[in-house]
């Protein structure tokens, strides 16, 4: 995204055009380095693994205190906004940062929830809100 911090190489530049192109994929291992160095490449896999571990808890933490911070309880019925619609279901904004998961049940809902759009707002009520996992299950068929 944009403001992102990156690592990459510089594989072209052009101070006449100011253009410049870079290179994610250029610092990743190849095959050949594997053989020449084992270990560097291995340190480096851990590294990275250690650092996506680091990246998933913390972003694991905030949607806990998003949603503990929400106050949303099973079977509150909510207004959402539709994030991310899909043939079974969709991925519905209910604020504050949270989301929920809503998924078809029966086929005439499969058939409702194909006609949602993003941006629609709906009426929603919460099947499940786990603090812990941290999720949360919504559904229209039990939205009055």
């Amino acid at each position: 995204k944009t403001g992102d911090t990156i690592k990459a190489m510089v594989i072209y530049y052009n101070l006449e055009q100011v253009r410049v192109r870079l290179s994610t994929k250029r610092l990743e291992p190849t095959p050949g380095d594997m053989l020449r160095d084992p270990q560097g490449v291995y340190a480096g896999a851990e590294e990275a693994a250690k650092a996506h571990r680091l990246g998933v808890k913390a972003e694991r933490q905030k949607r806990v205190q998003r949603l503990t911070a929400s106050g949303i309880k099973e079977g509150d019925v909510l207004q959402g906004t539709v994030e991310a619609p899909s043939r079974k279901g969709a991925v519905v904004s209910l604020g504050s940062g949270v989301s929920g998961n809503l998924r078809s049940e029966t086929a005439e809902a499969v058939v409702e929830h194909a006609a949602l759009k993003q941006g629609d707002v709906i009426k929603v009520r919460v099947t499940l809100c786990d603090v812990k996992a941290p999720k949360v299950l919504l559904s229209t068929n039990l939205a009055a």
